[in-house]
């Protein structure tokens, strides 16, 4: 086998694998970005003036900071996941399921509840998240979903 400086080779159970780093990184530096997207959202979530003022109605301050808590906790592990996304890829692809959770939820009160409308195009943007992560990290790391799900990789 001829090794390249810009791919990596894991061993897995069933088979050797490669791995353009060019690809991986590209897609840490999308994974650090979501996660700073995250903690905007945190931030945005600790202040009901600003909230409020975007057009977000939630009904008391604790559930927007019990939100902010869980957006800071997931933007900490993006964050540190993107820097070493091949052996952490897996709890970005698990968080990929929170964000469809959370697509689900943010869709259906903006639209059915009284959250606001801007709560639509936030749950979009995390179902289109959600789609990135669950297709993009087993196409750019060379993985099946279920080595991500099984926490299976190299």
């Amino acid at each position: 086998m001829k090794i390249s400086p810009t791919k990596i080779y894991a061993i897995n159970q069933r088979y050797v694998r490669t791995v353009d780093l060019d690809k991986v990184y590209a897609a840490a530096g999308n994974v650090f970005w979501f996660g700073v997207y995250n903690a905007a959202l945190a931030l945005l979530l600790l202040f009901p003036p600003l909230y409020r003022g975007v057009g977000m109605n939630i009904c008391d301050p604790v559930w927007g900071w019990l939100i902010a808590g869980f957006l800071g906790f997931t933007s900490a592990v993006l964050i540190l996941s993107s820097h070493d996304l091949h052996r952490r890829a897996k709890f970005v692809y698990w968080e990929a399921l929170l964000r469809f959770i959370a697509a689900l939820v943010l869709v259906s009160a903006g639209l059915f509840g009284n959250v606001g409308l801007i709560a639509v195009p936030l749950g979009l943007c995390d179902l289109a998240i959600g789609l990135a992560y669950m297709f993009g990290l087993p196409k750019e790391l060379g993985v099946s979903h279920a080595d991500l799900l099984r926490d299976r990789l190299g």
